[in-house]
């Protein structure tokens, strides 16, 4: 049986929701990366795009998972002008090169822009090339087939 890690970031809940559907569809464990900036409310939103699009990496609480325990896992985030939440980079710099095998399911607000490049921003962010991809209009869940 394959063990799997659904790591999130979420602000306003979609992302979690999107998350949990996920572990409720194809099982797994559920691991909340807690950022140590301040990204909720409309202020926040603005530190948020701006530094999604200059490619920040805020600090986020330490991970303590032992990623050597789990084959898959799935990594979940916004899409924060037109780019990854910045939390989820940080996450995918840090750790990225440990996973053993890597799955993205995206959470963006345009019905048109599925904002597929953000799955090769990711790829590179944690060097290795994912296995599949999802990206949800904010609201959705796990519903739909994987691409």
């Amino acid at each position: 049986m394959v063990k799997i890690l659904v790591v999130y970031y979420s602000v306003s809940g979609n992302v979690r929701k999107a998350a949990e559907s996920y572990v409720l569809r194809y099982g797994g464990d559920l691991l909340e990366l807690k950022c140590l900036t301040n990204y909720s409310g409309f202020i926040g939103g603005i530190r948020g795009v701006i530094s999604a699009i200059t490619k920040g990496t805020p600090h986020n609480e330490p991970v303590t998972v032992d990623f050597e325990n789990y084959d898959k896992v799935v990594v979940c985030g916004a899409v924060w002008g037109g780019s990854i939440a910045s939390p989820v980079r940080a996450f995918l710099l840090e750790y990225g090169d440990r996973l053993k095998e890597v799955e993205y399911l995206i959470s963006r607000g345009s019905a048109k822009n599925e904002y597929t490049e953000v799955f090769d921003e990711m790829d590179n962010l944690c060097k290795k090339k994912r296995t599949a991809a999802i990206s949800l209009r904010q609201g959705e869940t796990i519903a739909l087939q994987i691409q």
